[in-house]
């Protein structure tokens, strides 16, 4: 959660956090108007995971490019701004009307939630956009899915419906070991 300009900009996370604890979203709200400050809690187990995190999602990504996935559109983390959230959106929609095969980083924004999807995959069914739309695949570490994860992917799907006029009809997640698993 964060407050830009003037209002509160939600995530999955966001989403995640109020399931799992009231208070904890409470709180962070507390520190998104800048009443409270954060603990400094990022130890270097913390670190190691996110290093790994985002390896593995690196490692998809070139194992996409390695089976021959030319058609991959990447996008860099802008600044955290109303606008440049609005201005990844719109060009995260214009590499999927030019029917990409995958997107790496799309970035979702609808005013009021934020979502930063790992991959967007086109499949063939039809939509908004075509004889085509996409769906979330998402990269966690973990070797099951956990329901955070669906929350996860179920928020970056609402948005996607948003974009391309359906509901994407499956989400992935692509675990720690290498398998993916497929959710309605």
């Amino acid at each position: 959660m964060q407050r830009l300009d003037g209002q509160l900009i939600y995530s999955a996370s966001d989403l995640n956090d109020y399931l799992e604890c009231k208070r904890l979203t409470d709180l962070e709200s507390l520190v998104a108007e800048g009443r409270l400050q954060r603990p400094d809690w990022e130890d270097a187990q913390t670190k190691l995971l996110r290093r790994k995190g985002e390896a593995h999602e690196l490692a998809y990504l070139e194992a996409l490019r390695l089976l021959g996935e030319e058609d991959v559109v990447t996008f860099e983390r802008g600044e955290n701004a109303v606008e440049a959230y609005r201005q990844a959106e719109r060009e995260t929609l214009a590499a999927m009307l030019r029917g990409v095969r995958t997107i790496y980083q799309a970035t979702f924004f609808d005013g009021t939630f934020l979502g930063r999807a790992d991959f967007l995959r086109r499949v063939e069914r039809p939509s908004d956009l075509g004889a085509y739309g996409y769906e979330v695949v998402d990269t966690k570490l973990g070797l099951r899915a956990k329901p955070y994860y669906l929350v996860q992917i179920s928020n970056y799907s609402e948005h996607l419906a948003r974009l391309q006029g359906n509901i994407p009809e499956f989400g992935h997640v692509l675990l720690g070991n290498g398998e993916e698993r497929r959710f309605r």
